[in-house]
């Protein structure tokens, strides 16, 4: 009888010696990497004679939804797309390709002048950036392509200032290799296209007299 009160005893005891044999508070290396998009110093800023006194308002982008995933995208051809299990986007790209395009707009036309979009539509007389993503991925070079439909509108009327297509590449020549500097690629072809957003604004709405637009 003692025998078995004693093997009764000992066994809790076994079990948590292995259970706590088995715990291991060590930290976990990690391989995944996180990402964010830049936004970049323009090269050629908008003359401050150009500058509009137009307020804008930028919209959220829209992205398709192969962008939703929060891993990075690599196009290895036509009808293929790669997801990096090892490297993800820090936040939904969505919103990262928001605020990069309201920031390198902001550089470019005077931050006084861009403003985000919310869901309530703007009064008065001011314009819409509206753009439209369908691809923002790197290539298998690491090679980086942005193509974008995008709008100017006027809030007020509807009208639509302009309305033009893009497609921007970038090849990385730094060192192909090197995923930072692909998405630095990226970074640039948004760079690229808010500047000829900016551009194209100073030329359908160009500033007039105490902030009214003098666009035809």
């Amino acid at each position: 009888m003692k025998a078995c009160r004693s093997f009764a005893l000992l066994l809790p005891a076994l079990a948590v010696g292995a259970f706590s044999g088995c715990l291991s508070f060590k930290p976990v290396d990690d391989p995944t990497r996180f990402y964010v998009l830049t936004a970049q110093t323009p090269h050629e800023p908008v003359p401050e004679t150009s500058r509009l006194t137009n307020v804008v308002f930028v919209a959220a982008v829209e992205t398709p939804a192969y962008l939703d995933d929060p891993r990075i995208a690599v196009r290895r051809d036509e009808h293929r797309l790669d997801y990096s299990d090892l490297h993800h986007w820090s936040e939904p790209l969505r919103e990262s390709v928001s605020r990069g395009l309201r920031d390198n707009l902001a550089a470019l036309l005077g931050s006084e002048s861009v403003h985000p979009l919310s869901r309530r539509r703007p009064a008065g007389d001011v314009i819409e950036v509206q753009v439209s993503l369908s691809r923002f991925e790197l290539a298998s070079d690491h090679g980086a392509r942005l193509v974008a439909d995008w709008r100017l509108v006027r809030a007020k009327s509807g009208e639509v200032l302009a309305a033009q297509h893009t497609d921007e590449r970038r090849v990385c020549r730094d060192n192909p290799s090197d995923l930072i500097s692909a998405v630095t690629a990226l970074s640039h072809t948004l760079a690229n296209l808010s500047r000829e957003i900016a551009s194209t604004l100073v030329q359908v709405a160009p500033s007039g007299r105490d902030g009214a637009s003098t666009a035809r």
